[in-house]
């Protein structure tokens, strides 16, 4: 990750599961049975049509971080905006109080993140890698936002992608290049995702959704667990006071550097 001091503090933003360190984590075994084209394309639709109904989301996050190899917990408090398809804002706040220690913000493609203790700016047009980098979390700015809400990105939607159905557990599983979606097969909520290297050897990072609760008409996971093995990194994410589909200034995502700051590309 960045070396700046604060930057770390931010691995806060996502979701894990609380697992030990395994090498080598063989991918999920599969159902034999898989659903005809006909159903593959109604529930791509589904949970197209999910998403499309979430344009907006904001909440407060209560985040603990937990690396396997050292027995301390950290908690940090974020408040978190998001606007589809790809504006993000990320606010680490100071234990107790509202003032912005640290912010991350995303916008088209181009990425910001200022520490407001040691006057640094970060900034880059790779959203991606400088969000694995800044966070700790391999995930580009769509598959973040999608994953806050509950959601598949929609990237993983191809027509490539076979969907099975396990009637024992009662999910349907989606498979598309080395990514494993499990959705509940009455409601269609997004239970976990296990996601595969690029050369699918290891697991890549797993996610595990809990506790939705409807809101604006549209259930939403209020706790996101995740587990990412290549950095021995545990978090869990309970969020509160949820809000959909509220207006967005477009300047909350569009954040100046001032001038005082010392500045990174990255």
């Amino acid at each position: 990750m960045l070396q700046i001091k604060s930057i770390g503090t931010l691995v806060a933003l996502c979701f894990l599961t609380a697992c030990s360190f395994r090498e080598g984590v063989p991918p999920p075994h599969l159902p034999k049975d898989t659903v005809s084209a006909q159903q593959t394309q109604e529930i791509i639709n589904a949970v197209n049509q999910r998403a499309g109904k979430i344009q907006t989301w904001k909440g407060l996050s209560r985040t603990v971080i937990e690396k396997e190899d050292d027995a301390q917990k950290s908690t940090l408090r974020q408040v978190i905006l998001f606007s589809a398809p790809d504006r993000l804002r990320l606010d680490n706040l100071a234990p107790g109080s509202a003032y912005t220690l640290s912010l991350l913000a995303a916008e088209s493609g181009r990425v910001v993140f200022l520490d407001t203790q040691e006057q640094v700016a970060v900034h880059s047009n790779q959203s991606g890698r400088m969000i694995e980098k800044a966070l700790g979390l391999p995930l580009d700015v769509p598959e973040l936002l999608a994953y806050l809400s509950g959601s598949v990105p929609a990237g993983s939607l191809a027509e490539s992608a076979k969907i099975y159905h396990d009637s024992d557990a009662a999910q349907f599983v989606l498979v598309v290049a080395g990514r494993y979606y499990f959705l509940d097969s009455k409601t269609l909520q997004l239970k976990s995702a296990h996601v595969r290297t690029p050369n699918d050897d290891d697991l890549e990072y797993q996610i595990e959704f809990y506790d939705y609760r409807e809101v604006e008409n549209v259930f939403l996971p209020e706790r996101i667990k995740m587990w990412i093995p290549r950095e021995r990194l545990n978090l869990t994410l309970s969020f509160s006071n949820l809000m959909l589909n509220s207006p967005m200034r477009t300047s909350l995502f569009a954040v100046e550097i001032p001038a005082s700051y010392k500045q990174r590309e990255y």
